[in-house]
């Protein structure tokens, strides 16, 4: 509580919170800042200090032009005291960091054509491949290069000849110029070395081409003609083995899911327990928009309305929920974003009051003790059992005595169950997801027999409409499925985590770790496999 009210003792304008005028703010803030650094003696002799003398120096200076901006100009932000702090911040990062210390400048980064006026005495030079340097144009339906070039336009033989001799004159002027050119794209792609370094004359051009796909990169004397040296074929990057841990005997039916995309992230994830967190976030992700929706429908699931054909009033149960719940997460003055999101999903349970009114009148009702229960079940494994766990949204039973296990869905174009499970060819498919053959098992504990339906009830942004998107699986391919998950618990009970998957196309907070930017990704869960080292002669690492 104290250091509550000390901060608002710094934040106090009255007006903190109304919209300003941008260089409105600039005052309070300088006060802030002065009142915060208010006694701390600094020196520009100590090097301690002078990244933080740098960054007051930065932002006085933002704070003078912010002031400078005509209150009344239509295109001046209006801004809450917490927004110029953001649009300060901002900004400030677009600045260059602080030099190093001793007083010694920060390494600069230059465009290609401004690299040849630049006095430094060692440059290096990175992205020199076909396509980036020279710069690939092209064809343009107006001005084609034949028309380029008799009107006496840039055109690709021009824009070689001028980046020819910024490079000769590059390599010429220098003591130490290094030439950098991937081999791969992020997409692990092969990429091809720019003309530029294959400029020289034909006797040096089998040398340059060996070294670009070659498995050397040694140092070369210096040259009068450009030669290009590519990334060591070692890299210092480390993906850790995964190492012996505690068995695993229970198992989220959503889990295997994470297995069957890449163990060794299933690893990191559910055997060591690792998650990130961030607290720069402004609007609502996938997931915690998600959340929202699965609380409001929770809710509604519980109530007598559940079993109502009344669309009017199932639509104002589940808008008056919605506000509450988005009051107790997000306060009474959410950000802008959160409120359009918050919008979104009104519109989004407006289109489920539709629907779930029409299932009311054709005999489905919603078991209320089975809305997001919590279940579990075993299954027998070599003679060893394994239990599963698992949570569904909901569970309805027909008047016929039919059922239908439920899970919502909130993307903005959800895919529909089989797309969602299983990949690859239609006669051999494999499977990516367990988990609504799962959610079958966990529902046969509770009583869930005979006849079931699995599917997804879809609130996506193709509002007024919500669809139930069916499972059309046979008995034989729901086998298969627990099949599946008997292999993947055998293999978790053996260890194996290795290797890597390939990366996601969503981050997880595991891109880092699992160098899913590395273009050397392959080479190194290689080494790491001893595969490299096997391959080479060497000794397993």
């Amino acid at each position: 509580r104290e250091v509550y009210d000390q901060i608002v003792a710094w934040c106090a304008p009255a007006d903190r919170r109304q919209a300003r005028p941008l260089s409105h703010w600039s005052q309070p803030i300088a006060t802030m800042l002065q009142r915060v650094y208010n006694g701390v003696e600094l020196s520009r002799h100590r090097a301690d200090d002078h990244p933080l003398i740098h960054a007051l120096e930065a932002i006085g200076q933002l704070l003078r032009s912010q002031a400078e901006l005509d209150p009344d100009a239509p295109d001046t932000p209006r801004v809450s005291l917490a927004g110029a702090i953001a649009v300060t911040l901002s900004r400030l990062s677009q600045l260059p960091a602080a030099p190093l210390e001793g007083g010694d400048p920060a390494v600069e980064i230059l465009g290609w054509l401004e690299l040849q006026l630049d006095d430094a005495p060692a440059i290096v030079v990175t992205g020199l491949n076909e396509g980036l340097v020279p710069q690939s144009v092209g064809a343009d339906a107006f001005l084609p290069e034949t028309l380029r070039s008799v009107l006496g336009l840039t055109d690709d033989r021009r824009r070689f000849a001028r980046d020819l001799m910024t490079l000769s004159a590059i390599v010429a002027s220098r003591q130490h110029v290094t030439l950098i050119a991937a081999r791969h794209d992020r997409e692990d792609q092969p990429l091809a070395p720019s003309r530029l370094l294959l400029a020289c004359g034909e006797d040096r051009l089998p040398q340059c081409i060996e070294r670009f796909y070659g498995d050397r990169s040694e140092p070369t004397e210096r040259m009068a003609s450009p030669i290009l040296h590519t990334h060591a074929p070692i890299s210092r990057f480390v993906l850790p083995r995964p190492q012996p841990a505690q068995p695993i005997d229970s198992l989220s039916v959503t889990a295997f899911k994470d297995y069957l995309a890449c163990p060794y992230r299933f690893y990191l994830k559910h055997v060591l327990k690792l998650c990130s967190f961030d607290d720069r976030a402004v609007e609502l992700d996938q997931r915690a928009f998600g959340t929202l929706a699965h609380e409001v429908l929770r809710r509604f699931g519980r109530t007598e309305l559940a079993a109502s054909s009344d669309e009017l009033a199932i639509a104002r149960y589940l808008r008056d929920q919605l506000d509450a719940i988005a009051h107790e997460r997000y306060g009474s003055k959410p950000p802008a974003s959160v409120e359009i999101q918050v919008e979104q999903m009104r519109h989004r349970l407006e289109a489920f009051a539709s629907w779930q009114a029409e299932q009311a009148k054709d005999g489905w009702v919603v078991l209320a003790d089975r809305v997001e229960a919590e279940m579990s079940a075993t299954i027998g494994v070599d003679g060893r059992p394994f239990t599963i766990v698992g949570r569904i949204d909901r569970v309805d039973r027909h008047a016929d005595g039919r059922y239908r296990i439920i899970d919502y869905k909130t993307s903005d174009a959800p895919k529909t169950p089989g797309k969602q499970h299983q990949q690859g060819p239609k006669t051999n498919p494999r499977w990516v997801d367990l988990q609504l053959p799962l959610y079958r098992t966990l529902a046969e504990t509770v009583g869930v027999v005979g006849e079931v339906q699995l599917g997804y009830v879809a609130l996506s942004k193709k509002a007024p409409h919500a669809d139930f998107l069916a499972a059309d699986w046979s008995e034989d391919v729901l086998a298969s499925a627990l099949d599946e998950a008997r292999r993947v618990i055998r293999a978790i009970r053996a260890g194996v985590f290795w290797p890597p998957g390939e990366p996601l196309r969503h981050p997880d907070g595991f891109e880092r770790v699992c160098l899913d930017g590395c273009l050397d990704r392959r080479l190194i869960i290689d080494r790491a496999s001893g595969l490299a080292a096997h391959a080479s002669g060497e000794g397993a690492p």
